[in-house]
C-alpha cells in the first residue's frame, strides 16, 4: 500500500499541466517523456559502446604492430652480437667464418676474367 505522501509525489509528478487533477493527456505526455528519455539513454550507452569497440580494436592493432617491431629489433641485435664476435676474432687474428670457396670456382672465374 502506497503511504500519502508517497502517492502526493506520484499525483505532483503526473500532475503535468498542474490543475490538480491527473488526466489521461496528462500520461500521455508522461509516457512520451519517459519513452524520449530512454531513447536518449539507450542512444548514449550504443555511442560509449562503440566507441570502446573502436578502441578496443585499435589498440589490438597497436600492439600487434609493436611485436613485430619487437621481434624485428630481436633479429638485428642478435646480427649485432655475430657481427661483433666476427670483429674479436678478427682483433685476435682468426681467419674469416663462412663457407669456404670452392677452388674450381675460383680457376673459373679467373679463366672467364682472362678471356672477356
Amino acid at each position: 500500500m502506497i503511504c500519502g505522501k508517497k502517492l502526493k509525489l506520484v499525483h505532483e509528478t503526473a500532475d503535468l499541466n498542474k490543475d490538480g487533477k491527473v488526466t489521461a493527456e496528462d500520461l500521455e505526455l508522461a509516457k512520451a517523456l519517459a519513452e524520449k528519455k530512454y531513447r536518449e539513454a539507450n542512444e548514449a550507452i550504443n555511442t560509449v559502446n562503440d566507441q570502446i569497440t573502436d578502441a578496443v580494436t585499435q589498440v589490438k592493432t597497436r600492439v600487434k604492430r609493436v611485436k613485430e617491431e619487437v621481434a624485428d629489433v630481436v633479429d638485428a641485435a642478435k646480427e649485432v652480437a655475430n657481427q661483433v664476435e666476427d670483429v674479436v676474432a678478427a682483433a685476435k687474428g682468426k681467419a674469416r667464418k663462412g663457407r669456404k670457396r670452392n677452388e674450381l670456382f675460383i680457376v673459373f672465374k679467373f679463366a672467364a676474367h682472362r678471356i672477356s
